[in-house]
């Protein structure tokens, strides 16, 4: 060590090991151990003797150290203030679920009050109108009672009932009359109208002449008029004879005797008024029915399905939509083919599609008579320009000519 001697070099040939150490060295040593240290110098003494060697202070290391320092201190902080933030955003959604939830239960309690007033109300209304129903049913009980026991008859004799369409019913009243026990029990009876008015004012057909009239279509209209107000056939024979005008009236006139039942009727009328090559007729009106210029997809269509019908009463309904789809509109039919399936289809879609085509035809006319409206008064302003320069050249040319003149 510095400031020490240089120690002799040892000698280890002798007999025995002695060891050398520095006087100085060893006089430290001597005062050492004559020096009494107190118990507090020991462990401070113990304590320093345990602490790291201290290193050179380094100014960057420890700037960078307290660089990093400081950015957690700010990361914490901000970490704190933002844990701080959504402590009070819970506090306040807790506290705005505690209302919401208070004022859920006022408005329900509210309601069910309210509902259970009207609820009392609306019996009371329902039991006092029930007891009103009832009061006034009596009172109508009551009254037809009374009207009842004064359309009795008074006796049974010298009564007699009109025939009328009810036929049947009068038959049934007449044997009744003629039964001496079953007199007394018709007294109770209500009294029968002598004529029967039906719910529509009839007019039953007439045919005049198959060149006019179609056959068909007469049988037709009989069975619905009998339909509606059915008769006997002796009451529809007769109305035969009205009914049946010019060539027919001659015809009925001759076979009258020979017939008895409007099923005998049918078949004898057709077959001496209706054409032997009706078929081959009603087959061809069938394939020249077209749809005309403004007639409606909806007329067509059911005028054409009824055409099929009357003629060919076996055809399925996907037929005869096929048949009205190649005898309608092309245009139209090119748009229905693939959707419609049934009668009740194609007609409600083409209706839809007419309509639509009628908005937009309307819609292009508008367009077009405001198209032709601006551009009317775009020409009536050029013209108008063209006046007036046209004017003012005049007037200018006119100035000229009096300057002219002057000088």
């Amino acid at each position: 060590m510095d400031g020490d001697e240089i120690a002799p070099i040892a000698d280890f040939s002798g007999d025995a090991f002695i060891q050398m150490r520095d006087p100085v060295n060893d006089m430290i040593d001597t005062f050492s151990r004559l020096y009494i240290d107190l118990e507090e110098e020991k462990e401070m003494a113990a304590v320093q003797g345990m602490l790291p060697v201290q290193s050179e202070f380094d100014e960057e290391q420890m700037h960078s150290n307290g660089m990093a320092t400081t950015q957690r201190l700010t990361n914490i902080e901000e970490h704190l203030s933002d844990i701080e933030h959504r402590v009070s955003d819970f506090v306040i959604k807790d506290t705005v679920k505690d209302m919401m939830k208070q004022l859920e239960d006022k408005i329900t309690y509210r309601m069910q009050r309210e509902i259970d007033q009207i609820k009392v109300q609306m019996d009371s209304k329902l039991a006092d109108l029930g007891q009103s129903m009832v009061d006034c049913l009596k009172r109508r009980d009551k009254q037809i009672d009374q009207r009842i026991q004064d359309l009795k008859p008074l006796s049974s004799t010298h009564f007699s009932i009109k025939r009328s369409s009810h036929h049947k019913t009068a038959q049934t009243v007449d044997s009744q009359i003629q039964d001496p026990h079953a007199s007394q029990q018709y007294l109770s009876l209500p009294a029968i109208p002598a004529t029967y008015n039906p719910p529509v004012k009839l007019k039953f057909p007439s045919f005049i002449n198959a060149s006019l009239d179609d056959p068909v279509v007469f049988i037709e209209r009989v069975e619905e008029y009998l339909n509606l107000r059915p008769l006997s056939n002796k009451e529809l024979l007769a109305s035969l004879s009205v009914a049946l005008k010019g060539t027919a009236k001659d015809w009925w006139s001759a076979e009258r005797k020979n017939i008895d039942a409007w099923k005998a009727f049918k078949e004898k009328f057709l077959f001496a008024f209706l054409n032997e090559d009706f078929k081959e007729v009603a087959a061809q009106r069938l394939v020249s029915r077209r749809q005309q210029n403004k007639e409606s997809i909806r007329d067509f269509a059911y005028h054409y399905r009824a055409l099929c019908m009357r003629n060919k009463p076996d055809m399925t309904e996907e037929e005869i939509v096929h048949a009205i789809l190649r005898n309608c509109n092309p245009r139209l039919a090119s748009l229905l083919r693939s959707s419609a399936k049934t009668v009740d289809e194609l007609v409600c879609l083409g209706t839809q599609i007419e309509k639509d085509w009628m908005g937009a035809k309307n819609h292009w006319s508008v367009v077009n008579s405001e198209e032709q409206n601006r551009k009317s008064t775009a020409a009536m302003s050029r013209r108008t320009q063209d006046n007036q320069l046209m004017l003012l050249d005049h007037l200018n040319s006119k100035k000229t000519i009096k300057i002219f003149n002057c000088l």
